[in-house]
């Protein structure tokens, strides 16, 4: 599929739906999703080699090894113009962590195996913050949020570690949703643009655009990489033909957006798609292309 593939098309076959996709919430014995092992077969990165990171120095350091060889790969083709790249390693963690207010109105059902110490916001939430401490992400995208927590324990606790966060517009918050997504960054690193160009809420997403900082004075990088929109999503969960396109439609309008106020610039969607891996959905985030 080219870029003259129209919008309205794209959202048609992102938002197919096979009987099949229904078991794509379901676990094996083992704990992956049952359709995982099909995903991973036909991935087109399959074969590459994956390097895990834990903790910011780890990834500093495969960051390092990356960018020697890149350096060593330059210096070796013949013939080829020097490159003075500016690219800016990123990292981004994103996390359902489970709305209290869902668990405490499910916990005797959907939850009735999971010990309260475990599974209450008190025993969870130091045992989050420990972990964002251990990986230490530039973006920490993060859904089901509720509202109440957003002001009273995530922002304080993370702008203490060096975040700053925008929880998604208070008119999704009523008495029926009392949740929503939240995006962190580290000051350091990124500097959220101002104004109705940097950040944007829909019925089931947040986008924001932001400003790369390349040293600890927090001066912008060279204009050519200086942005990047982080898109935070958490789609429709129903399995159903109108599940499958209210998903595409969900994740449509941010990408529309941020093609707008930041069409030469990347862009990252993360999130809870509520979907499988093999998806109409992910297939065509694989093949075709979005709004460019």
């Amino acid at each position: 599929m080219d870029s003259q593939d129209s919008t309205e098309e794209i959202v048609r076959l992102a938002g197919q739906f096979r009987i099949s996709d229904k078991g794509a919430n379901c676990r094996s014995d083992e704990g992956y999703l049952m359709d995982w092992p099909q995903w991973a077969e036909s991935h087109p990165q399959k074969g590459e080699h994956v390097t895990i990171c834990k903790g910011r120095k780890e990834w500093s350091a495969m960051s390092c090894r990356m960018e020697t060889a890149t350096v060593a790969q330059h210096s070796q083709s013949e013939g080829k113009e020097k490159e003075n790249s500016t690219d800016t390693p990123l990292s981004v963690m994103s996390w359902n962590i489970l709305s209290d207010t869902w668990y405490q109105q499910s916990r005797n059902e959907d939850y009735s195996h999971t010990a309260d110490e475990h599974g209450s916001w008190e025993g969870r939430f130091p045992l989050f913050l420990k972990w964002v401490e251990a990986l230490s992400p530039d973006v920490l995208a993060l859904q089901e949020v509720d509202f109440d927590k957003f002001e009273s324990h995530l922002l304080p606790e993370l702008q203490d570690r060096g975040y700053d966060g925008r929880m998604q517009s208070m008119k999704k918050h009523n008495g029926r949703q009392p949740c929503g997504v939240a995006t962190f960054w580290r000051v350091d690193k990124l500097q959220l643009v101002r104004g109705k160009n940097g950040e944007r809420s829909f019925s089931r997403s947040m986008a924001l655009v932001f400003q790369l900082l390349k040293n600890e004075r927090k001066q912008p990088c060279h204009e050519s990489t200086t942005k990047v929109c982080i898109i935070n999503v958490h789609l429709e969960s129903a399995q159903t033909e109108i599940g499958a396109d209210r998903r595409a439609r969900q994740v449509n309008s941010p990408l529309s957006w941020a093609s707008e106020v930041a069409p030469s610039h990347p862009v990252v969607v993360c999130g809870d798609c509520n979907t499988g891996a093999d998806a109409a959905l992910f297939r065509v985030f694989r093949n075709c292309k979005w709004h460019g």
